[in-house]
């Protein structure tokens, strides 16, 4: 049985201690609605692909602050378990989390709940939200594609220029701003098109540059740059070894926490429209 010790605030500054016990979901520590925030955990079932699930079910008991900044996860072992699924699609949901800026991996310690996105310090709109999801969803038609033929028709030259770009991101999040990393993804991104060897696809990501690099930014302001770091390494890797399956996985990944990001960013407007609605 693993026991984590986690402590919740309340208003006035007052805060509650306890251990959560996941193995019989008995718990001294309750959220504010007196509720054990593990027992919202059930097992994953059918539907939607089982990694997206998983991240779905600890993004919502982290987002609807069931489990408090600062606390620990329980144990892999335990989790899995608890989600009646593999330790290999748990590793990948934390994954997407630490990704995502909603845990933080500490080597030797465990994975500690964050801050998380900071999407409530971005103005947009809910029309803008539809839109960006429909953006987003071209451009995964789109990347699909492209990470397929760069991975079997890149050359050795196009390789190189890959792994440049990614260097270049690789530093961008270690001191530069969201508007130069979204350049750089951008660059990143034209680069795997060039290596596909078709230029329709290069025309393609051309031809969007603007919507792109502007919905790149916003996502990606949402949270600190090093969480992104290695966001595009396991691409890169899968070109590198000429292994088109893998590429078109990750990128089903990366774009699976793109729409973690939008649902957040929607939710989040949703609220603060009612409200300002409340207030009227």
């Amino acid at each position: 049985m693993q026991d984590t010790l986690v402590t919740t605030k309340y208003g006035h500054g007052a805060q509650v201690q306890g251990v959560i016990s996941l193995g019989n979901h008995t718990a001294s520590a309750a959220n504010s609605n007196g509720q054990d925030p593990l027992q919202l955990i059930t097992p994953i079932s059918h539907g939607r692909p089982l990694v997206d699930r998983v991240v779905q079910q600890l993004r919502d008991l982290i987002y609807y602050q069931k489990l408090p900044p600062g606390s620990r996860l329980p144990s892999e072992p335990a989790l899995a378990k608890e989600l009646s699924v593999s330790r290999s699609t748990l590793r990948e949901a934390l994954r997407a989390l630490r990704h995502l800026g909603l845990i933080d991996t500490r080597f030797g310690a465990g994975s500690y709940i964050t801050e998380g996105l900071e999407s409530g310090q971005i103005a947009v709109d809910p029309a803008s939200v539809i839109e960006l999801r429909e953006l987003f969803e071209f451009r995964e038609f789109l990347e699909l594609e492209i990470a397929q033929l760069a991975a079997e028709r890149r050359t050795d030259a196009q390789l190189t220029t890959i792994f440049q770009r990614l260097d270049s991101l690789h530093q961008t999040t270690l001191h530069s701003s969201t508007e130069q990393y979204a350049s750089l993804d951008y660059e990143f991104h034209v680069a795997v098109a060039q290596a596909s060897n078709n230029q329709h696809f290069v025309e393609a990501y051309t031809a969007y540059r603007a919507r792109f690099l502007e919905g790149v930014k916003l996502l990606v302001s949402m949270q600190s740059l090093p969480h992104i770091a290695h966001l595009h390494d396991d691409l890169v890797a899968a070109i590198h070894s000429k292994s088109p399956r893998q590429a078109s996985l990750t990128v089903q990944r990366t774009f699976s926490e793109t729409r973690i990001r939008l649902d957040i960013l929607e939710k989040t407007r949703s609220t603060g429209s009612d409200e300002m609605t409340s207030r009227q």
